[in-house]
């Protein structure tokens, strides 16, 4: 999912929990991505992130287009 055409909901959900409440936390280190291992903790840290995100970008496009049939902006 894109946000206004230039970075991802999970960009834009990391860089905004990376500002307000994380910073330089391991659970936001996009190094995360790299490891393949099953075993290894940011393997793991990964796979629940995105869970996450999933879940995030799921109930923001359930308000957004709730809010548009509404009328709303």
């Amino acid at each position: 999912m894109k946000v206004l055409k230039t970075m991802s909901f999970k960009q834009l959900l990391f860089d905004d929990l990376e500002e307000i409440v994380l910073p330089a936390d391991l659970l936001l280190d996009p190094a995360n991505g790299n490891i393949e291992a099953p075993q290894d903790p940011r393997f793991q840290i990964l796979k629940k992130m995105d869970a996450f995100v999933t879940r995030a970008a799921d109930v923001s496009m359930i308000v957004s287009t709730s809010r548009s049939c509404n009328g709303r902006s």
